[in-house]
Parts: structure tokens; C-alpha cells; sequence
């Protein structure tokens, strides 16, 4: 079953990596670049997934993760950055993120986040 997957990065190559990797692996990619964006396609899209970068320059992702969850409490949320060790992850929990994925972008942990999160979807 596809999933569709919001990619939010204020870095385009970073947000062009990830869409190619998603859409390689089969499920809709629908990717914002800050967090006005994000919220705009949240409102538009029916979004599964959710891989958020924690630092970027309109709002934190911490915020923008409680107002995703907000929207979609059933979207599963992952901070996606390279930046992930400057916050503590019982703050990250708290706010809703489901888990954490460090760049640089491993193909293999992207994978295995969405994989994981369609079988507890079945369930």
C-alpha cells in the first residue's frame, strides 16, 4: 500500500534526494521548503508520513511538529537532520516525533521508517 510522505526541508537538494528516494520506493511525495509550506500542504494532502528537518529558518521543527500533529494526529511524524543530537529525545517524543533520522540520508533507514510505519498501519 503507497503511502503519501511530506518531505520538509528548507534545503531543495535535500528535499530532491529524499522525493527521489520515496517515489523510487513507490508512495506519493509531497515536499515543502519551509513551514507555511508545510501547514499549506497539509491542509491539501491526506499525508501518511511526515520527515521533518528540525532546523529551519521560518519555524522550529519542534513547533512544527505539534501543529502537524495538531492537523493529522495520525500522521507519523520523523525529525529528519542533521542537527539531531542538539535536542533531547524525550523533548522530541513530547512533541510527537515518532523517531529520529540523522543525515546524511541513508536509503536503508528511509525505507525501513516507512516500511515500519505501513505494517503498524495494517494492524
Amino acid at each position: 500500500m503507497p503511502a503519501t510522505v511530506l518531505v520538509i526541508d528548507n534545503e531543495p537538494d535535500q528535499v530532491d534526494i529524499m522525493s527521489q528516494i520515496i517515489a523510487n520506493l513507490g508512495h506519493k511525495v509531497v515536499t515543502a521548503v519551509s513551514g507555511a509550506d508545510a501547514l499549506a500542504a497539509m491542509e491539501s494532502n491526506k499525508v501518511d508520513i511526515v520527515f521533518l528537518d528540525l532546523i529551519m529558518p521560518d519555524m522550529d521543527g519542534t513547533e512544527l511538529c505539534e501543529r502537524i500533529k495538531s492537523a493529522n494526529p495520525e500522521a507519523v511524524v520523523f525529525a529528519f537532520s542533521g542537527h539531531v543530537s542538539l535536542y533531547e529525545p524525550e523533548k522530541l517524543k513530547k512533541v510527537g516525533f515518532a523517531g529520529t533520522i540523522a543525515k546524511p540520508i541513508d536509503i536503508g533507514r528511509i525505507s525501513k521508517a516507512i516500511e515500519d510505519v505501513l505494517v503498524d498501519i495494517k494492524s
